[in-house]
């Protein structure tokens, strides 16, 4: 079969090209979902790192997400004072990233003002 009758049946609506409209929707679905899942192991792999930049890009695409289930790993030492050289995130340090991220995953904010110096009130308010 040619591209052009391929065409026509699609614009018909055939049997055999709703079959293969079917087709194509479950495999886009499935290659969705997968990104979906690299996407999240990747964000886990970056809370896991020990380096500020990945840690901060980690945490904002954690953040970015709205998934609860990194909440953990953003309380993993949230009191980091490191910052990055990235130019995306430069001046902010690992610490306020991770509370940046855990407030718009529990769309609380806590009493005080976010600054780049670990607080003590901001991690409290979050590990409850």
């Amino acid at each position: 079969m040619g591209w052009l009758s391929l065409l026509k049946m699609w614009m018909r609506g055939s049997k055999v090209m709703s079959h293969l409209k079917l087709s194509l929707i479950v495999i886009c679905a499935i290659f969705l979902v997968s990104c979906k899942k690299y996407n999240d192991d990747k964000i886990k792999k970056l809370l896991s790192s020990n380096d500020p930049e990945s840690l901060i890009i980690g945490s904002f695409e954690a953040g970015e997400s709205g998934k609860k289930y990194f909440v953990p790993l953003l309380l993993k030492n949230a009191n980091d004072p490191r910052m990055c050289t990235h130019i995306q995130f430069k001046g902010f340090s690992v610490y306020q990233e991770k509370m940046g991220a855990l407030k718009k995953i529990l769309k609380e904010s806590p009493p005080v003002k976010l600054t780049s110096i670990p607080d003590s009130v901001f991690i409290k308010y979050y590990s409850r």
